[in-house]
């Protein structure tokens, strides 16, 4: 395991993140007026509403990165990052102080005592927020790059325990918060060969199906379509096309998109599932991808009868299937699809 978890709302909606406090709408919800990279983000406008994501294995020490472009400030204390331990209670708080409009952490939620204290914050700007975070009680540490620049540093007690168990994005209870846009949120550990360390200040650029790939075992929704065209919509269209097949070891398969920039460095490819099953029951379906003229499966994925996206750290690669380096082209030559389980 080495990145954990990462979101450009490239799906353009929330549910990407695991919990939702606050329903979708207007104020809270993906965006095309701001993007730091790719055609989302998120909008957080309204006061009381934040998007929660758990991490495998509640790491001891995380590489965090995260977009924001602030647009206003309250009048009061504004969280933006939570970190929560793995019974949810919150530990550290990244926000803005309003009446100096300085970054600041604090330990706790937002109404805890502020333990270090950054940089001016310019509003209607974008910054790349990139957090190294070791928790522990005693000999915790945390350190802040603002655009790829030391900002903010802590030592001492910054975790009640050695376990980092969510992240939270937005704003928690009847308080104040940061309005603005996030975006490119992105969450390493220190493990393994790849991804191990600082985030770097990319982001997210979406591939989404564009055309017939190596297997068209599903049945369109509406007939007269094919397979892709009823799997490419952003935002999800769901019921309205889709395809379905109830027949085990069916596949289907996609060529993608190109991806927007035509240079750089692949650090690493998250593949997100959305799928429901059309009546209760036994079944499911595996991811699937095809590389270099082969398939590769992913774990089993169980649904219900309401849509909903998956993605979980199996369905990252920080390399390619066939433990080869990422670059460009190779992601422009996959295919992406599923299998019926």
């Amino acid at each position: 395991m080495a990145r954990l978890w990462g979101t450009g709302f490239e799906m353009g909606s929330l549910q990407c993140f695991e919990f939702l406090d606050g329903a979708e709408g207007t104020f809270f919800g993906a965006t095309t007026v701001q993007a730091r990279n790719g055609s989302y983000s998120f909008n957080s406008s309204s006061a009381s509403k934040y998007g929660r994501q758990s991490l495998d294995g509640n790491p001891g020490e995380i590489f965090l990165r995260v977009g924001f472009w602030l647009c206003a400030l309250p009048s009061s204390r504004a969280p933006m990052i939570g970190l929560l331990d793995p019974a949810g209670v919150a530990q550290l708080t990244l926000g803005f102080n309003i009446s100096t409009a300085r970054l600041e952490l604090r330990r706790g939620d937002s109404t805890g005592a502020v333990i270090a204290e950054g940089s001016i914050i310019a509003l209607d700007t974008w910054y790349c927020y990139e957090m190294h975070v070791v928790a522990d009680p005693v000999s915790g540490a945390v350190e802040l790059l603002l655009d790829g620049v030391s900002d903010l540093t802590f030592s001492g007690d910054s975790f009640d325990a050695a376990a980092i168990g969510f992240l939270r994005v937005g704003s928690p209870g009847s308080i104040s918060f940061a309005q603005g846009y996030y975006d490119d949120i992105a969450i390493n550990d220190t493990t393994g060969y790849h991804n191990n360390s600082w985030v770097g200040r990319g982001g997210f650029w979406p591939v989404v199906p564009a055309g017939v790939g190596t297997s068209s075992d599903f049945t369109p929704e509406p007939a007269i379509d094919d397979n892709w065209e009823c799997v490419d919509d952003i935002p999800p269209d769901d019921d309205t096309s889709y395809v379905e097949s109830d027949t085990e070891n069916h596949e289907d398969l996609y060529t993608v998109t190109p991806l927007t920039p035509v240079v750089g460095t692949i650090t690493a490819v998250h593949y997100w599932t959305r799928a429901r099953m059309s009546e209760a029951g036994i079944g499911g379906l595996r991811r699937l991808i095809r590389h270099d003229g082969a398939n590769y499966e992913g774990t089993d994925l169980a649904f219900d009868t309401t849509y909903r996206y998956v993605h979980n750290a199996s369905h990252i690669f920080d390399q390619a299937p066939d433990d080869t380096g990422w670059d460009i082209a190779k992601v422009n030559a996959l295919e992406i699809g599923q299998k019926v389980i």
